[in-house]
C-alpha cells in the first residue's frame, strides 16, 4: 500500500488549457488486458497526460502503474514486458538491458506522442530513475503538447527487497530475478527527482 506525501511542480505544459488535465476520463472499473499495451477505454480527452513512474527495484512501480492506467483510461505502456517478448534470449547483463531499452525507445517514444497527440492518456511502466532517462520522458510530453505527472515511489531498501525476494518466487511476466548484489547495483544509479528539473510529482511513501 502507498499514500501521496506532496507534490510539487505543474503538470500542464505552457499553453495548454486548463480543465480536465491528468483525470480526464477517469474510470476506476477498467481492467488490464495486456500489459504490453492495455487499453483503458476508448474515450480520448483535449488534455492527455503522461504519467511516468520512478522508483528503485521494488519500489511498486507496476503495481501503480496498473492503477493508474484504469483510474485515467490510458493506455498501460510496460517496458519490461516489450523487452522481454522482443529481447528476452538476448538479454544477459544489465549492460544488454542498457543496449536493448534504448533500442525499443527508438520505437516506443513515436508512439506514446502519437497516442498523446490523438487525445490518449499513457502510462509508461518504465523506470525514470535518473536525471538523463527523465530528461528523454520530458522530450515525449513536450512534443505531443501534452500534460504529465512524475510519480515518485519512496520507498524504504528493505521494503523493496522484500518485495523483490517475492517477485523471484512469482516470476510474472516481464520479470527479472534480483538478487541482493543485483539490487544494490541497479540502485547505485538512482537518482531521485528534484524540483529543479522542473517535473509536476507527486511523491507516494510505502505503508508497508
Amino acid at each position: 500500500m502507498t499514500s501521496t506525501r506532496k507534490t510539487f511542480g505543474s503538470a500542464l505544459e505552457p499553453g495548454a488549457s486548463q480543465g480536465t488535465g491528468a483525470d480526464a476520463g477517469g474510470s476506476a472499473g477498467a481492467r488490464t488486458r495486456d500489459r504490453g499495451i492495455a487499453s483503458r477505454g476508448k474515450l480520448m480527452n483535449d488534455h492527455p497526460c503522461l504519467h511516468i513512474l520512478c522508483g528503485k527495484a521494488g519500489a511498486g512501480k507496476s503495481t501503480l502503474a496498473l492503477s493508474l492506467a484504469a483510474a485515467h483510461n490510458a493506455i498501460l505502456i510496460a517496458e519490461d514486458i516489450w523487452l522481454t517478448r522482443l529481447y528476452a534470449d538476448r538479454m544477459k547483463t544489465f549492460d544488454d538491458y542498457r543496449t536493448y531499452s534504448q533500442r525499443a525507445r527508438t520505437v516506443v517514444g513515436p508512439l506514446v506522442i502519437d497516442l498523446l497527440r490523438a487525445g490518449q492518456n499513457v502510462v509508461m511502466d518504465y523506470p525514470a530513475n535518473t536525471k538523463a532517462s527523465r530528461d528523454w520522458f520530458r522530450t515525449l510530453y513536450q512534443s505531443a503538447g501534452a500534460a504529465h505527472v512524475l510519480h515518485y515511489m519512496d520507498t524504504p531498501d528493505p521494503t523493496c527487497l522484500k518485495r523483490i525476494e517475492k517477485r523471484n518466487v512469482e516470476r510474472p511476466e516481464g520479470s527479472y530475478h534480483l538478487t541482493r548484489d543485483d539490487f544494490a547495483y541497479v540502485s547505485s544509479f538512482f537518482e531521485a527527482p528534484h524540483a529543479d528539473e522542473g517535473f509536476s510529482v507527486e511523491i507516494h511513501v510505502a505503508d508497508g
